[in-house]
């Protein structure tokens, strides 16, 4: 990514999540509505030349959820790798307090699977700070702390 803003073009649209959502919405859902839109007024219909592009890069992000959960966030996004990066730094950080009963509920309600209730450690660079954790926790073993 630095190469490519160094070099003069920017490749961020492309790897950026809330930027590739937007552009299948706009070049997918938005010519759609304004043909049906078209066809009630006078205004004309948009062409665009990047659909397949657009849908194909879509599909390959959505379909790589098939190999492993969360596979763009985890492996390609750069966003993400920059959060998972500063989270290290972090402040604010869930732990385990003592006498955690192993009973693993804990580990089954993380969505992004950052937690390792057998030896007690939560990856604070794969953790979302949902809170679901400490909600399913029968004996509050998990703590945040500052």
């Amino acid at each position: 990514m630095i190469t490519a803003a160094v070099l003069g073009f920017s490749l961020i649209q492309y790897f950026d999540p809330i930027v590739v959502f937007e552009r299948t919405l706009l070049l997918i859902v938005f010519p759609v509505v304004s043909f049906f839109v078209s066809i009630f007024t006078i205004k004309s219909s948009f062409a665009y030349t990047e659909r397949l592009f657009a849908l194909l890069l879509f599909a390959i992000i959505v379909g790589l959820n098939v190999f492993a959960k969360r596979f763009w966030c985890r492996n390609i996004c750069p966003l993400g790798g920059l959060f998972a990066f500063l989270s290290k730094f972090s402040l604010f950080k869930f732990f385990f307090g003592t006498g955690c009963k192993q009973c693993a509920l804990c580990e089954k309600v993380c969505p992004t699977e950052a937690i390792d209730f057998k030896n007690e450690r939560i990856d604070s660079g794969e953790c979302i700070v949902c809170i679901n954790c400490i909600y399913e926790c029968p004996e509050t073993f998990i703590k945040y702390k500052m």
